[in-house]
């Protein structure tokens, strides 16, 4: 029951090209950080904070996006809705 890629130093996970595209990447323009306790295992939660042109702040608050990561009705999806 292995849906998942393992990632490993000799195989890190990356994002794919394509996807990447379609998402905004805040780490240049935003103070982003997660908001999982130490030694999480599923980093899966983070708030972003960046001052607007009117002094401003914006918080931003994300969730990872598991249905990017899941298909419906895999093993994997399965096996969550029955826990």
């Amino acid at each position: 029951m292995c849906e998942m890629p393992s990632s490993t130093s000799e195989n890190p996970w990356k994002v794919n090209p394509e996807e990447e595209l379609k998402r905004i990447d805040l780490r240049n323009t935003h103070l982003v950080f997660s908001i999982d306790p130490e030694g999480c295992e599923d980093v899966d939660d983070a708030l972003s904070i960046r001052t607007l042109a009117n002094g401003n702040l914006e918080l931003g608050v994300h969730i990872a996006d598991v249905t990017h990561f899941v298909a419906v009705n895999s093993y994997t999806d399965i096996e969550a809705r029955a826990r």
